[in-house]
């Protein structure tokens, strides 16, 4: 898996620094979003301000994400693979848990959502539904 890691960056031209490694890893090794301040709590002995740039760069480059919730906190999750490249597009809808706060990627079951748009083209949208997650369940 950790090879793979570095193929990965390596096809969206993204050197495989060790941060990078590690921040890559962090998301194929959980399948949650994360916030910057969850990523820093993982990888406490590395630099804040490198996370940032690299969460920023991932994005940019179609590999993460982002969603804001209405906490107005910024949380990252990888994109699937309809997502690399030019088309960067989000057509998913996420499941935010109220006790441990995670942030899951769901797909949508139908499209379109509205009944017309008038011309509007839709380039992304956001839906959170908020609950508790299997395992918070477990323990309430």
């Amino acid at each position: 898996m950790y090879l793979d890691s570095e193929l990965i960056l390596e096809k969206l031209a993204i050197t495989p620094t060790s941060v990078r490694l590690l921040v890559l890893r962090l998301f194929l090794d959980y399948n949650s979003a994360f916030s910057l301040s969850r990523v820093e709590e993982h990888l406490f002995y590395a630099d804040k301000s490198t996370i940032f740039r690299t969460l920023q760069l991932f994005e940019s480059k179609g590999l993460l994400h982002s969603i804001v919730t209405s906490n107005g906190v910024r949380n990252y999750a990888l994109c699937t693979d309809e997502c690399l490249d030019d088309n960067h597009a989000h057509f998913h809808g996420h499941l935010k848990c109220d006790h441990c706060n995670q942030l899951f990627c769901v797909p949508i079951i139908s499209l379109p959502l509205f009944k017309e748009t008038d011309g509007f083209k839709i380039g992304s949208f956001q839906i959170i539904a908020n609950g508790v997650c299997k395992e918070c369940n477990q323990f309430a």
